[in-house]
């Protein structure tokens, strides 16, 4: 099974998307995670999935509950910047991925930037969230 259909398939399995027709659009995600864009009628959000084996010519794997350092980041500017930080709204600590949703983001993402450039979009916005992160937000565990 192809990285879009196994996204779909965990996200129906959780009860997040109807057996209506959906489509995925890989945004890059580089050599840690995917990031998929996924539309279903008017429901719009972004999944991202921690890899298990890196995107590296080496065997290295990691343990996809890495992804739980930034959903805590997530979870925790949701309140002082709400209007700002996409908003988690489902989150799957031992399949290691994630979905946010935010308006805002999803509309400039289709308004201004290609498909290409939404990947390098996501990589900067994500690097420079990542600065925030208290370093005692590595050791804690989110549910």
């Amino acid at each position: 099974m192809n990285p879009a259909e196994e996204i779909k398939t965990l996200l129906r399995e959780n009860g997040q998307l109807a057996p209506d027709p959906t489509r995925l659009t890989p945004l890059g995600g580089g050599v840690l995670c995917e990031i998929f864009k996924v539309e279903q009628g008017a429901k719009i959000f972004v999944v991202k999935r921690a890899l298990a084996k890196l995107r590296v010519a080496a065997d290295w794997r990691a343990d996809v509950g890495r992804n739980a350092v930034e959903h805590a980041f997530y979870e925790t500017m949701a309140g002082p910047l709400a209007s700002s930080v996409p908003r988690v709204f489902f989150y799957n600590p031992a399949r290691g991925y994630f979905a946010l949703m935010s308006t805002r983001l999803t509309s400039l993402l289709s308004s201004y930037l290609s498909e290409a450039d939404q990947g390098v979009f996501y990589k900067i916005f994500r690097f420079v969230w990542l600065w925030f992160i208290p370093p005692s937000a590595s050791t804690q565990t989110s549910r």
